[in-house]
């Protein structure tokens, strides 16, 4: 089962930094339990989520809108010598995009503030003011 990653380490961010894009590396973080998981090279959110929450396949994934909710992705953006953080974009990603998930705004602020926390807590410095520091509210709950 996969398990939250409980330090920032140049081990960990290596395992996941340009999985798509180059210096970028991205994250799911569960809002209720502070838990943050790295998707890693080889993974996507969709597959990380369907994990979590031990679904046989991401297609089940849209049938567990409810549960998934709580699973607020992050993009972290690094300088090229992967020191500091100099962008955050939280609130989308496949999941979103592909299965409807839409996250309250307490979710996708929790998030943002706990990847920052995430982020200083390990190996990674904030650049300040962050080049990119966004909360995509696209897939946010209509009040």
């Amino acid at each position: 089962m996969i398990q939250p990653t409980p330090k920032l380490t140049k081990a960990v961010i290596a395992s996941a930094i340009g999985r798509q894009t180059l210096n970028v590396f991205s994250v799911l973080v569960n809002t209720e339990t502070g838990g943050v998981y790295m998707t890693v090279m080889g993974r996507d959110h969709s597959s990380v989520a369907a994990e979590l929450l031990k679904l046989e396949d991401t297609e089940d994934l849209g049938k567990n809108r409810e549960k998934l909710a709580k699973y607020v992705p992050a993009h972290i953006e690094l300088n090229p010598e992967h020191t500091m953080a100099v962008g955050i974009v939280t609130g989308i990603s496949g999941i979103e995009m592909s299965y409807r998930v839409f996250h309250t705004r307490e979710q996708l602020e929790t998030a943002h503030d706990m990847v920052k926390a995430f982020l200083t807590a390990g190996v990674l410095t904030l650049k300040k003011p962050l080049e990119k520091d966004e909360i995509v509210r696209q897939f946010q709950e209509k009040v």
